[in-house]
């Protein structure tokens, strides 16, 4: 009986342990990316809605951040946009050697992101314009409010398509 009391009790401390460094590298991963957050609140006037991400099996696996803004947006200033920040927070967590050890893959790809930004006016869609983008597994989805409930237009593209599409504009 002592014998399972001392297995049953080395188990507790295993576990919980690797769950609270877990979980300082979910506060951290928080900590980390402050600075960023601020920076492209006022460069693209968005404001952070919600953020979060997948920290299962001891790794940080995805990074999820929700944005809205009140501004009327190009799909090519949207496709910017969401470039920009998905190569800042690949460059913030491939550089910080306290995170990498636990990224799920380094380094740290537009896999590993979930990017949303949801644009509104007075609270409501802006008619015919881009609501909504999002990147999601690879892939850049641009929603456009039609007018009507049910039928919002949705354009597609993978994430290094638009990434080679901002390069050739801007470069």
């Amino acid at each position: 009986m002592r014998f399972l009391n001392y297995i049953l009790m080395l188990f507790s401390i295993f576990f919980f342990s690797s769950s609270i460094k877990l979980f300082d590298y979910y506060s951290y991963s928080g900590k980390l990316t402050t600075k960023f957050v601020k920076t492209i609140e006022e460069k693209y006037k968005i404001h952070l809605g919600g953020s979060g991400g997948s920290f299962n099996g001891g790794s940080i696996n995805f990074i999820s951040w929700h944005f809205s803004s009140n501004e009327k947006i190009t799909q090519s200033d949207a496709r910017k946009m969401i470039v920009m920040i998905t190569e800042g927070l690949k460059q913030i967590y491939d550089n910080d050697i306290k995170v990498r050890p636990f990224l799920k893959n380094y380094p740290f790809t537009n896999q590993n992101l979930d990017l949303m930004i949801g644009f509104r006016s007075n609270d409501k869609i802006i008619d015919h314009n881009l609501s909504l983008i999002r990147l999601e597994n690879g892939m850049i989805y641009y929603f456009y409010y039609t007018g009507e409930v049910d039928t919002n237009k949705c354009v597609k593209e993978t994430y290094q398509e638009a990434k080679q599409k901002y390069l050739e504009i801007n470069l």
